[in-house]
Formats: structure tokens, sequence, C-alpha cells
């Protein structure tokens, strides 16, 4: 068997230890990473299961969340300094925060506040707009160290917002110049690897920055290359040619484990898989409009319905997934806190019951067509196979529609259906129950995928813009049970993130798709 890199370099060490030489700061390992897709990648919006994965060696945030020491282990719940080390509330629509000194950006120049104050400011939104930032109505810099920011309304998530992507602090002058194309072909930040090359669809370079404030970075240079094959990804493992991969399939794993240099490490992913429904008109208006006057069948909630209650849910979770993917009652989970209604009943599985709904909503046998990213998500192609089989017991008459890449799913429209997956951004119920299906900024509304009720809007207000912890569990709980009404979305289970890896680099994968290879969560075992 190839030794890897990794490999060769803890031999090396070993020798170089025994003598002085200037040669040793220099080498340290490349880290090579085969995912199973690759996406245009920007820091403001790197938000799929690909380009999140790599976004964060380039980039800071203005926060973060501790993903590896919170009081709930891994969720991430607790915000900890980044570029910000210190914040302050000073009323109900004021924050001031402290700005870190002495950080660097990747193309030489030193970070300012006034860096930080642009990358969450409306003039940055204003060139490419992100519902993250909704709430912000102005930032201001009081001095070299702090930086006030005022709130449309009480926001009592804003510490979490800017931990997310709209807090990838940019550096002013580069982002005005190039602006959100330009800067995103070749962003650069103050993170502890630097962009240094790619070519699209294939593979991306970092390079390490040792200028970096935080430490010293452990690899020299990180490769991620795209392997669409699975079998590819973990034959390239095996010998030696990558050192990590992802999205392998729970049935897969075996092969990696039970190699002795090898293992997989698997996590619950702050993600959803879901069926979307098109409960508005698209965005050529043909949902409300079939072409012979009908509307589409699934914007009545009686179908939308009935389609949940003929599938069994559980079952295809704990075949696909080998009992490891939770199925939930609705868009809510433990990570919540109080918020999260933990004893909510899910609409279950029920064909009889099924039949019944499409027999109250005149359902005549209309073709209903969901559409597929084949091979995008790890399961995703099966279950929605073995969910066709089940809506035809019942008699529904679903034509599934593959397609190549997700530029062909637009316009939104022609489709009824199709497999998606929404990022629990925070750990907050307004992700994603509000912020991607009902908020209005949110680009299932911008794409007219969606049409949320009076109810929806009204209690979804209420969840964003007050700080009463009562108040908010109300509006979030009153939301379910609209959610339950309405069902916009088939939620099939969140799902399971599951890397191989080489047993001799200690890296410990996040609850979000974010992959860290900072000093702190990066050893090599002896």
């Amino acid at each position: 068997m190839r030794r890897s890199r990794l490999a060769g370099f803890l031999t090396g060490m070993t020798l170089l230890l025994s003598v002085s030489t200037p040669i040793f700061a220099d080498d340290r390992p490349e880290l090579t990473i085969a995912m199973a897709a690759m996406q245009r990648l920007h820091p403001a919006v790197a938000e799929s299961n690909f380009d999140s994965r790599v976004i964060k060696s380039v980039m800071d945030g203005l926060l973060n969340r501790d993903w590896l020491n919170g009081p709930n282990g891994n969720d991430g719940t607790e915000i900890v300094p980044g570029i910000f080390t210190a914040w302050e509330q000073i009323d109900d629509l004021n924050w001031e925060f402290k700005v870190r000194q002495g950080v660097k950006f990747h193309h030489g120049r030193e970070m300012t506040a006034e860096d930080a104050a642009f990358t969450i400011s409306q003039e940055r939104f204003e060139i490419r707009p992100h519902n993250l930032a909704s709430s912000l109505e102005k930032v201001e810099v009081i001095d070299a160290e702090t930086i006030r920011v005022t709130t449309k309304y009480p926001d009592p998530v804003l510490l979490h917002r800017l931990a997310h992507v709209i807090g990838h602090v940019v550096p002013a002058e580069l982002y005005r110049e190039r602006g959100f194309e330009g800067f995103g072909a070749a962003p650069v930040g103050t993170g502890p690897y630097y962009w240094a090359e790619s070519v699209a669809d294939d593979y991306i370079v970092l390079k390490a920055f040792d200028e970096y404030w935080g430490g010293k970075p452990p690899f020299k240079q990180i490769t991620f290359r795209s392997v669409p094959e699975t079998s590819a990804r973990i034959a390239g493992l095996i010998t030696g040619e990558y050192d990590i991969i992802t999205s392998i399939p729970p049935d897969q794993a075996e092969l990696i484990d039970r190699e002795s240099d090898y293992e997989t490490r698997s996590i619950e992913v702050e993600n959803m898989h879901h069926l979307t429904f098109m409960t508005g008109c698209g965005e050529e208006g043909v949902g409300c409009d079939r072409g012979d006057g009908r509307e589409a069948a699934v914007r009545n909630p009686l179908v939308r319905k009935a389609m949940i209650m003929a599938v069994d849910r559980q079952k295809i979770a704990d075949r696909l997934w080998n009992g490891l993917a939770k199925v939930p009652a609705g868009p809510s989970w433990p990570m919540y806190g109080d918020l999260h209604d933990a004893d909510r009943a899910p609409i279950g599985f029920d064909p009889e019951g099924a039949k019944a709904l499409l027999e109250e909503a005149s359902y005549d046998g209309q073709e209903i067509v969901i559409a597929v990213t084949a091979g995008y998500y790890v399961n995703g192609d099966r279950a929605v196979q073995v969910m066709m089989e089940m809506w035809k017991a019942v008699g529904l008459n679903v034509r599934l529609q593959f397609v190549e890449n997700w530029g062909q799913q637009r316009p939104y429209g022609w489709q009824d259906v199709w497999i998606n997956s929404s990022n629990i951004r925070i750990p907050d119920p307004l992700s994603p129950w509000w912020w991607r299906f009902a908020e209005p900024s949110a680009s299932y509304l911008a794409r007219k995928v969606q049409e949320p009720t009076e109810e929806y809007l009204r209690v979804g207000a209420i969840l964003e813009q007050t700080l009463d912890s009562e108040m908010r569990i109300q509006a979030f709980h009153e939301g379910l049970d609209e959610w339950q009404e309405q069902n916009p979305a088939l939620i099939m289970y969140r799902p399971i993130e599951i890397y191989g890896v080489r047993k001799d680099l200690q890296w410990t994968p996040y609850s979000f798709y974010w992959m860290d290879f900072r000093d702190y969560n990066v050893s090599f075992a002896n």
C-alpha cells in the first residue's frame, strides 16, 4: 500500500528533530480532500454542502460558534470571539463591538475597523443582498477599535447572524473594486490559508498564510478536489492519494473501517433533507396554470399532506442510513433549547389516510413532476425512488425527472416538487422555518416557489423581532401548527455526514459542513 504524504511527513519529522535547520519551518505536510462535487464559492453565500467546506479556511468570522467545547457538546450554541473580541448590548437596538488588532489580510494590508464595518454594511448588501442581514440598519465606526451596530428591530439572534457567512470579514476596497462576482472568483480574507488557484468544477488550492493572527497553519497546502464517484473517493483514500474524503454512504463505510490505517468519522449535521412543494406559482407562473386552466395539484395543502402521509419516512431513514438519520415531527431541533417543541407528534405514515385526503381534495390523477439533481445528496436519489412506489400505492401520479445540475432546475415552476436541503444556520427556529420558507427576502419567495399564509407571516415576525423568550416560544409553536396545516415541504430526515480520514490525522468534523484546519483542530498521531 502506498504511503500518503501525511505518513511521509511523520517519518520525516522524526529525522528532522535531531538537527537544527530552518527548512523544518516549511516542511509541513500537504492535505488533499476529495469531495463529491464542487460549486462556485463566495464568502458571503458559501452555504452549500460543498463550498462551505472550503471557505472556513480562507475567511475569519466577526464572531464564531464554539464547535468543540460548547455546553451542549459540538452543536455550536455558544458564541465566542473572532475578529470581534468583545461586545456589549447598549439597548434593544444598539450593540458595540471591539475589533481585534494586528490582523492582516492575505494581500498584506492590515485589517481595520472600517473593514469590519463594511463587511456588514448596507453598502455591501446593496451590492449583493443576503437575508441574514435583514435586521441590520446601520454600522458606524466609533474609533479604531470599536464599531456600533444598529438594528431595525430588537434582534434576538444578532450574534448568531454575525457568526455565519455574512460575518466573513472582507477588505472593503477590494470588494468595492471587484464586486460580488469578481471578489468571489478569488476571495481575500484573513484566515489561515489563502486562495492560490482553482479550476472550475475540478479543484481549489489553498496555501498557508503564515502571518495569520491565530497561529501558524499546520498544513503547507490544502487541495480540494471534485471526485463525484464514491468508489473513486474511497479508492483514492486507501491508496494514499487523498487524506480526507467526504459524503460516504453508510452502507459503504465498512470499506474504509476495515482498513488498518483509515477510519470513518461521522456526525449529525445541521441540515435537513426535504422535498420542497411548489406552493407558489413559480418564476413563470406555470404552477398556477398548467396550460389547461388548472393549478398544479400540489398547490392544494390536502394533496401535499397526502404525499407526506403516503411515505414511511422512518423506514427509509432506517434502511438508507442504518438507523443513524433522525426523522423529526417538523422543523424543530433540540439545539433550539427552550424553543424546541419536543412533544410534537409528526404526521405519521398512513396510506389509507392519504387516500382519504386525495378523495377530499378531488385529486383526479393530475401528473406531479418531481425533479432530482442526480447524485447531489447522499442517498437522495434512492430515497425518492422508494417514495415513488409509496405514492403509486395510494393513487398518486408522480413522474420522476432527473437533471444533471441545479441550473437545469431553473426557472422554478416546471416541476411540482424537488429534493433540496436546508442548513440549520443558527441554533434558533428562525433557521430554517422562517428564513428559508417565509421571510420576505428569502430566495423561495423571490423565486415565487412559496406562498406563506398570513398566519405564517404573523408568527414569523414575532419570532424574529422580539427579545421576550415566552413570546418567542409561543410564536414558534403556533408556527409549527401552521407548518403542519400547510406543509410547504416533506422533511425526510436530518442527515449524517460520514468522512473517510487517515487515522494518524487528528481532526474533528463539525456539525455544520465547515471544515476547520486551524492549529487547535489539527494534530498528528505518533
